[in-house]
């Protein structure tokens, strides 16, 4: 008896050791041993992430070089993109473009968008969450991976020339939605709208502005 006693940690462990053995040799998994009545009153399993998923990252399909100057309409009103876009479309003559008014910037958890030139710019705070691509009333903002260099930053590819930007797309066919992006092709784009994926940082960026927008007043005063 005591000897059985001695040897029931080693029976207890080779038990153990067993069941595993099989559950990996044979795949079994541990839902095949509850029932489906029993399973109700079990509290939900977590959720495992997708370790195959791509890491995303959010990019704007509108350049912030573009001339805003000329504007169909003078609006200085509620500052909000879709507000505005059910109201009147767009306030300078390129209907395709970023609307500048900043509705992405509001729902962004992460405060990875900046606003520059009347344009929306992604910083690297941002971790592709996608909240601002529903925001967008335009759609220009899209989410690509991590991995992709380069993007065409014109939401007007593929549709027409586009006679309202002189920075904007102009389909020239050089490159096509079959063709991979790269150095060579944004080389020989004519409105260099064929970018490297680069994402500003948020505090040097804003630092940039803030001494270019005091230089441009002082140069205004005289």
């Amino acid at each position: 008896m005591a000897l059985t006693l001695e040897l029931f940690p080693l029976i207890l462990f080779a038990c153990g050791a067993l069941f595993v053995l099989l559950i990996l040799r044979f795949k079994i998994k541990a839902d095949s041993f509850i029932s489906k009545d029993e399973s109700e009153f079990l509290p939900l399993k977590p959720e495992i992430a997708d370790t195959d998923t791509q890491i995303m990252r959010a990019v704007v399909c509108c350049s912030p070089e573009r001339n805003i100057s000329q504007k169909r309409l003078q609006y200085d009103r509620m500052t909000d993109c879709r507000l505005f876009k059910e109201l009147y479309e767009n306030e300078i003559f390129c209907e395709y473009g970023c609307l500048g008014y900043g509705t992405c910037v509001s729902y962004c958890p992460q405060k990875a968008i900046i606003i520059h030139n009347s344009t929306a710019i992604i910083t690297d705070s941002c971790t592709g969450c996608g909240l601002c691509v529903d925001k967008c009333p335009q759609k220009i903002i899209q989410l690509v991976p991590v991995e992709k260099e380069y993007y065409i930053q014109c939401s007007a590819t593929g549709i027409k020339q586009n006679e309202n930007c002189a920075v904007g797309c102009q389909n020239c066919g050089l490159c096509s939605e079959t063709m991979s992006l790269s150095l060579e092709l944004a080389n020989k784009c004519p409105t260099k709208r064929i970018q490297k994926i680069s994402f500003s940082n948020k505090i040097s960026f804003k630092i940039k502005h803030l001494l270019y927008n005091s230089v441009s007043k002082k140069r205004n005063k005289r």
